[in-house]
């Protein structure tokens, strides 16, 4: 019997599958559902943008989880919009050739991560010669996404991952608002201004994102 191909692999697209270099136990892909968050031609003149997907936490209630949309080139990544390490928001982050490794740089704390797998690398530290040494990866530490780039419609899906493994991304994989410790997420918020959290407490400066509009394939 011919297999049922799901309409979104028909067109040759791309996508940015890494090949599980970890050995992390992964979910068929379809098994999840994949999302309409954005189409080519809005990358025109941005390299980025965040959005939120809405999933099922392990308690069966729906949540919405933001997710940062990358294109490098002529490549897409997707990865949870807030860093491993304390929540720094990865729309604001610089990207990095880093010794032949495409990476984000918090804007927080400068913790590097790759863009292909998540993975968070650092230079070590000999304390006797004072210097760094190699370039090493911790490991898969920011849950990323799959991609599907439909170059015939002109649309782009995500995959989100939904691997067993917890990722260090996954406590701050939460509809950023202004409860949040971290800046305040909202379109039509001009960059650079600020809000307060409880207790006047500076939240950081806002970044160009928002909730876009999901459309199943």
């Amino acid at each position: 019997l011919a297999s049922i191909v799901p309409s979104w692999m028909k067109y040759g697209q791309e996508s940015n599958d890494d090949n599980n270099d970890n050995g992390d136990e992964k979910k068929n892909d379809s098994d999840v559902e994949p999302y309409h968050v954005a189409d080519i031609s809005e990358f025109e003149l941005i390299d980025r943008k965040t959005v939120h997907i809405p999933e099922m936490d392990k308690n069966g209630k729906q949540n919405e989880r933001p997710i940062i949309l990358l294109k490098t080139g002529h490549k897409f990544y997707a990865l949870d919009l807030r860093c491993y390490h304390a929540g720094g928001p990865l729309s604001m982050g610089d990207i990095e050739d880093i010794e032949g490794n495409l990476c984000i740089l918090c804007p927080w704390h400068k913790y590097i991560i790759k863009l292909e797998t998540g993975e968070g690398l650092y230079y070590g530290y000999d304390p006797i010669k004072k210097q760094k040494t190699g370039l090493t990866s911790k490991g898969k530490k920011q849950r990323s996404h799959k991609v599907i780039v439909n170059t015939q419609t002109g649309k782009i899906y995500v995959i989100l991952n939904r691997d067993d493994k917890e990722y260090g991304s996954d406590q701050y994989a939460k509809k950023m608002n202004d409860e949040d410790e971290g800046p305040t997420i909202n379109f039509g918020k001009a960059s650079g201004s600020s809000s307060k959290g409880p207790g006047g407490k500076s939240k950081g400066p806002a970044v160009e994102s928002g909730k876009y509009k999901i459309d199943k394939i």
